[in-house]
């Protein structure tokens, strides 16, 4: 019988059954990203511990698990493949909120990888100007525009409609994201954070191109008609062609801060830019670049 059609001690369920009505608890609160990451880790991790009642799983079960998940695994492609130490903590993450819902009484001591130090991305000046003429009046122009001197993540730019574009006032206004659903299909979502919801002062020129575009557009409410995975993909087919650093889209939004860390930006006005919920994030979005550090040296 499935979980809601019995009346039972919480510990008894399994830990699948557990994670489900967790997860299901949640849906509407969380993001649709986060619980579709939350159906990805119910469905394809911790197999060896999903059919075991709560009551039956101890901490050394855990760390095994643990262990096993840290493990090189083989893809659905046939790829080798390890799991980053972010992924092993999202998935402990979730594991560690389940059993503090419905077995509060097990406390976890697991072990996990050390967190990874990522070298941020930040394209140089003459890197930016590269990038700048290769998407010149291709798809990817306002996009790229939008993350490098607007500071939008590439969830916001998908997300970004005409009716949140002011060409009399030059501003634009983010309040919404498109994401992916635990049934991977798209959907808007309110921003990352209340800090995320912003209104953006917009250069001239950029105000230009959005004119532009909103002529020739098909009549869609959406700007820039390009998922953010669309996004990533046609980004690093550019960044191939024209022989630059192979970064992430949203490296973009680093650069963007890094500039205005050179510009003297005030700190307060680089976090409303970039909508960061503290200084101390949009700080870490300001690590230097290669060639500054070694400027430093």
């Amino acid at each position: 019988l499935h979980y809601k059609e019995v009346n039972r001690d919480p510990t008894s369920m399994t830990l699948d059954e557990a994670m489900e009505k967790y997860i299901s608890s949640k849906d509407g609160i969380l993001s649709p990203s986060t619980i579709r990451g939350y159906e990805n880790i119910r469905r394809n991790n911790l197999k060896g511990l999903m059919p075991l009642a709560l009551n039956r799983i101890t901490q050394p079960m855990v760390q095994e698990a643990m262990n096993q998940e840290a493990k090189p695994y083989t893809d659905k492609r046939g790829r080798q493949r390890v799991r980053s130490a972010k992924s092993l903590r999202n998935i402990h993450g979730l594991l560690s909120a389940v059993l503090a819902e419905y077995r509060p009484s097990l406390t976890l001591r697991t072990r996990l990888p050390q967190k990874e130090v990522k070298e941020q991305r930040i394209l140089e000046p003459e890197q930016m100007a590269a990038l700048l003429r290769a998407v010149e009046g291709n798809v990817m122009e306002l996009p790229v525009l939008m993350g490098l001197w607007l500071c939008m993540r590439a969830s916001e730019i998908s997300g970004l409609t005409w009716g949140c574009v002011d060409f009399r006032h030059k501003t634009i206004t983010i309040k919404r994201a498109l994401v992916r659903d635990k049934d991977n299909h798209w959907v808007e979502k309110g921003t990352k954070t209340t800090s995320s919801t912003r209104t953006l002062s917009v250069p001239d020129y950029i105000m230009e191109k959005l004119a532009a575009a909103k002529e020739t557009s098909s009549g869609g409410d959406r700007v820039v008609p390009l998922s953010s995975e669309s996004m990533y993909k046609r980004l690093k087919t550019i960044l191939r062609k024209h022989d630059l650093p192979d970064i992430r889209f949203h490296d973009l939004r680093h650069t963007a801060a890094s500039v205005m860390l050179t510009l003297n930006i005030p700190d307060k006005y680089a976090q409303a830019r970039g909508g960061w919920a503290t200084n101390h994030t949009c700080l870490l979005y300001t690590s230097p670049s290669p060639r500054d550090m070694r400027r430093s040296r």
